[in-house]
């Protein structure tokens, strides 16, 4: 592609280059993949030598990459499969990161950009926000083990959606307050 044209083209000038991944399978069969980066060596009337450079093997870095996103591809079917979404808050700073059934449960063609809990808070119902408010409050303060509300939220066409939240503190600091909270959401407007 490109990028080999790109690469060709740098080799053909003697540039140096940089973090160039490779691969190739060794003698076994087995499929190797190396970072590799390059300097021009001249001799002292300035003519090109060749390169000398260093490599890395990233094998196992792209095995682990290649699992972490499989595993996560698995998640988001079982959690499509059993219509449910994931959340995750990182407390401190007040940002939420909603996964995609988000948008399912609320009419949208991707997540919201719900990225800041008030955001959030403001399409809560009014009825709803004030006990909402409380559990989750309890949650990070550890007075509840986990947080666990059944609530109204703004659809996209403008009406409400019954949700139903639960999550637990995933981390806390060395004072104990909550840092990260994480957790899943229902639709259950249908039973509602």
């Amino acid at each position: 592609g490109r990028a080999l044209v790109a690469h060709r083209a740098r080799l053909d000038k003697n540039l140096p280059f940089f973090d160039l991944e490779i691969s190739r399978v060794d003698e076994r069969g087995a499929r190797q993949i190396h970072i590799v980066s390059g300097k021009s060596r001249l001799d002292a009337a300035g003519r090109f030598l060749g390169y000398r450079g260093v490599g890395r093997d990233v094998t196992e870095q792209r095995s682990a990459e290649r699992k972490l996103f499989d595993a996560k591809e698995r998640l988001e079917l079982a959690l499509d499969g059993g219509n449910l979404a994931e959340w995750h808050i990182d407390v401190k700073g007040k940002l939420i990161f909603a996964g995609d059934g988000w948008a399912r449960f609320l009419g949208y063609e991707s997540s919201p950009d719900l990225t800041d809990l008030e955001d959030l808070y403001a399409q809560i119902h009014p009825d709803d926000q004030r006990e909402f408010r409380g559990a989750f409050v309890a949650a990070l303060k550890g007075e509840q083990p986990a947080f666990d509300r059944e609530f109204r939220i703004r659809h996209k066409n403008g009406g409400w959606r019954w949700l139903h939240a639960r999550g637990r503190v995933t981390e806390r600091d060395e004072t104990a307050r909550a840092t990260h909270m994480s957790g899943t959401l229902a639709d259950i407007d249908a039973r509602k």
